[in-house]
């Protein structure tokens, strides 16, 4: 199955909307690598398809529901730290800065 085949059986799938997205940006490629000339109509084409693009991500953005934490533990990192040294040296660069 060649590239050309596995797009068009993917697009296949999708609803119309978004097919014809995916054709505006076909047109975009065509247009940036000058595979064929841009006309007027197919640049009215790639501003709808990023205007569409835009709005579907709006949209999920909307939707999207915040990631859910569980409640922090209070002494929950207890013994996963370990202090290797003991001592006050490291408090002498910040004298002028401690009362």
């Amino acid at each position: 199955m060649t590239i050309a085949e596995q797009i068009y059986a993917e697009v296949r799938t999708l609803p119309d909307e978004l097919a014809r997205a995916v054709l505006d940006f076909v047109g975009f490629i065509e247009a940036r690598y000058a595979l064929k000339s841009a006309s007027a109509r197919d640049l009215q084409g790639i501003h709808q398809a990023i205007a569409s693009a835009s709005k579907l991500f709006e949209e999920e953005c909307r939707n999207a529901q915040p990631a859910q934490r569980r409640p922090r533990t209070p002494g929950s990192a207890v013994g996963k730290l370990k202090v290797l040294v003991e001592d006050d040296e490291h408090l002498k660069d910040f004298q002028d800065y401690m009362p």
